[in-house]
């Protein structure tokens, strides 16, 4: 495959490129590229990794998801450059869709439903780790500790936070999205619903999917 850029491959093929960083990709780099050839019009996104380990957890992650849900298609990935490209999913996000008031909010809303049932609903693993040690449990302590010395939350919160995940463990973990914000899904105006940004699939608990978009729709 070499160590050509996507964009480069384009351009010997003949097609006017242009390059757009999008906002989001707080690690990695996203842009989006246009190629203009003939007076078609082509849109992709590219996504380029800090490391060929990231890389490779999040093709993992694509492939257990792209087999339960809508999500782009990877078309082009380059393992030398660390590059992966997605078509385009022309759309709007949930987060915007919601904001906006549109009249399809509810329709889009209960498509998301579904769709988390049915990622959820795709495999069940056994927990392979102790109770009280789980991935995600360390990683909510973490963040309710830096919470709590930002001022944010007291440390009878913190013992209580500690008290429940301790009286608490799944009896399986699925395939979840990992990042599940609303800005996360696309709703096309031919009414499908794309889950986008894979980079944090992985098996855990669904509640964790479930917890974030919960809050932010009760916003």
């Amino acid at each position: 495959m070499g160590k050509k850029r996507f964009v480069d491959l384009l351009k010997n093929k003949g097609y006017q490129v242009k390059m757009k960083k999008l906002t989001g990709g707080f690690v990695n780099k996203v842009y989006l590229v246009t190629a203009i050839k003939g007076g078609e019009v082509f849109e992709y996104v590219v996504k380029k990794y800090q490391s060929k380990a990231e890389m490779k957890d999040m093709l993992q992650g694509y492939n257990l998801i792209s087999a339960l849900v809508k999500t782009p298609k990877i078309i082009y990935k380059n393992e030398s450059n660390k590059e992966v490209v997605y078509d385009f999913v022309k759309g709007i996000s949930l987060k915007k869709l919601i904001e906006s008031g549109h009249p399809k909010t509810l329709v889009a809303v209960v498509k998301l439903s579904k769709a988390l049932q049915d990622l959820h609903a795709g495999h069940k693993y056994r927990p392979k780790y102790d109770q009280y040690n789980s991935p995600d449990e360390k990683k909510l302590i973490k963040h309710a500790k830096i919470a709590r010395n930002k001022g944010l939350v007291n440390k009878e919160f913190i013992t209580k936070l500690q008290k429940q995940i301790k009286e608490y463990i799944p009896n399986n973990k699925v395939v979840i999205h990992g990042d599940a914000h609303l800005g996360n899904f696309i709703y096309t105006e031919d009414g499908e619903l794309y889950i986008i940004d894979t980079d944090n699939v992985r098996i855990s608990d669904l509640n964790s999917d479930i917890g974030r978009i919960t809050v932010q729709l009760s916003k």
